[in-house]
Parts: structure tokens; sequence; C-alpha cells
């Protein structure tokens, strides 16, 4: 079941996926201690966060400050959060220097993009009145409130950023092919990617919270079916996999042939048997699926900055 990325990438996961067919075992049979997974596993998903400049598991930002510019009336303030993707917006507020917030309707927030964490402040018609006009509080700067143009850190934001994981249960009717499932959370930054109890049950379509499943031979009976769903990019997925899977794979590559030998010879009499590995001074034994690993790696990172990236400057 799926509560956040280290329920996904799992030791399990790196040592079937990354890591399958090498022998993960010390010089005297132990198997690898899973510190040697989980501690590579966390610097992963800490490189990929880093390197793409996204949050994957989610996390609550408070009182995150953005300025104000008259100028961008026009576009009804579009605000870049820090932080993406973006989740959900829990409150907006004004406020001018250290002085007390000014709550705006959370309504307002209108989200564009969950993927880059943009959204636009839209005033709706059944709340304007009563906040700008009853109130007295400056939405707009530049008025007989606040004469300025530009105002610093003049909008506050709380906000929940990552993405979304989900675990449940549902019971799929007896007699039917096909089931349509309302899941408790909108997936809103890609395809929800899902792990169910039973393999029968498959994925038709998705949507933000909505899912069309099928079965190819009824069930006899109602069937509990429990289920995980995430929106994780596979890439993501993969990229973290893969940096995860380096540490084991470099500790294993050093004990081929047993720790720090490149080769080895055994004769008795007039046979002989000699042993060489790729293992050398600056060499492990699985250099060259590192090597591969590190190519894929590249590329992935690649298309994913492309995919998240921001523009951060517009002419006016």
């Amino acid at each position: 079941m799926a509560l956040n990325i280290r329920d996904v990438i799992t030791p399990q996961f790196v040592k079937d996926t990354m890591a399958l067919g090498v022998d993960l075992t010390l010089d005297d049979g132990t198997p690898f201690p899973d510190a040697v997974f989980t501690s590579a596993i966390d610097h992963a998903i800490s490189m990929v966060e880093a390197e793409v400049g996204i949050t994957i598991d989610q996390r609550i930002f408070s009182e995150e400050r953005h300025d104000a510019d008259i100028q961008e009336r026009f576009a009804h303030y579009p605000i870049h959060l820090d932080h993406l993707p973006l989740k959900s917006v829990q409150q907006l507020s004004i406020k001018i220097g250290t002085s007390p917030a000014a709550s705006l309707p959370v309504e307002w927030v209108t989200i564009n993009d969950h993927t880059t964490s943009k959204f636009n402040i839209i005033p709706v018609a059944t709340t304007v009145g009563s906040v700008y006009f009853r109130s007295g509080i400056p939405l707009l700067i530049g008025d007989v409130f606040s004469p300025y143009s530009k105002f610093p850190s003049y909008f506050s934001v709380d906000y929940t950023a990552g993405f979304t994981f989900e675990e449940s249960s549902f019971t799929f009717p007896a007699g039917v092919k096909k089931h349509t499932l309302t899941l408790e959370e909108s997936y809103n930054c890609g395809r929800p990617q899902f792990t169910f109890s039973n393999n029968n049950v498959k994925v038709l379509s998705t949507g933000k919270n909505l899912v069309n499943l099928h079965i190819s031979t009824p069930f006899p009976a109602d069937t509990l079916i429990t289920y995980s769903v995430h929106d994780v990019d596979p890439l993501i997925l993969k990229s973290v996999a893969i940096l995860a899977s380096f540490l084991p794979l470099d500790i294993a590559g050093d004990l081929v042939a047993g720790a720090g030998i490149a080769s080895k010879s055994i004769s008795l009499d007039a046979l002989s048997q000699q042993i060489n590995t790729t293992s050398s001074a600056t060499n492990a034994g699985y250099s060259a699926r590192v090597k591969q690993y590190d190519r894929e790696l590249k590329a992935a990172l690649n298309a994913l900055r492309a995919k998240y990236k921001r523009i951060n400057f517009w002419a006016r």
C-alpha cells in the first residue's frame, strides 16, 4: 500500500528491478543489511527533488510571501508558488510588512496548473462585495488605500505541495464486468498508478477522481478489493530507483570475486583454473550496468526538467 514515495520505492523494489540478478550478499553469505537500501533511497529522493525542483511527498507550507505589482492586475495576479506540484491552497491572505494578515476567500484561488504550482486571484461574485467593500480590505494596490505600484511580500499563501497517495478498498459488484470507482482524492498531476489486491482488476480509463475498472470474468459474489494509488510520474520513480541502486551495485561489484580481488587462480598438479573480473582500482564488477543506468538517468532527468520547468521572467 502507498502512503508516500517510500512505500512505492522500497528496498525490495530496488532488489527486484534495478539490482535483479545481482548477488546481494557479503563474503560470509549474509545478505546486505536493509540500511544500505533505505539510506540509498533517502539520498535518491533528495537528489531527484533537488535536481528537478519538486516536492514528492506531501508537505504543508505556511505564509509563503509573494510580491504584488499593479500591472499584474490585468492578468488577475498570477502567482507561481515556490514548491511544486501544487495539491491545494488552504489560505490566501494579504499582509503588509509584519502586520496581521487579512484573509481573502480561498475561493478566489483559481489553479490553472497544478504541475507548475501556478494560480490566479479571481474574485468570486458572491464574496467580492462583502470582503472588499464592507471590510475595507485593499486587495488591489495602487488605490486610495495603498498608493503604490509595487508592494513586496504582499500576498501570503498557505498550501500543500507534493503528489497524491491513497490506499483504501471498495466492493466490486457480482455478475458485472465493469465498475466505476470514485476515489477519495483528486489526481491533478498525472495519470493515477494503481495496485490492486486482485490482479484480475484492470483499469480502463481514469479521471481526476474517477476510474473505470474492468474484469474479464465477473465475480460470482460481491468482492472486496483493496488498492493503492498515486500520481507520481513514472520517470520520477525510475530516477529514484536508479539512484538508489548505485550504492548496492557498487558494493556488490567490489565483492564479485571477493573483497578487493580482480583475479584469482587455483592449481592442483597439472590442473589449473583462473578467474578474471572487471574489478580494478577504478572499476567495480557491475560498472557496465552502472554506466548504462547513468545514461538512462540523465535522459530521464532531462525530460523531467523540461516538464516541470517554469518561465520566471516575462516582458510587459
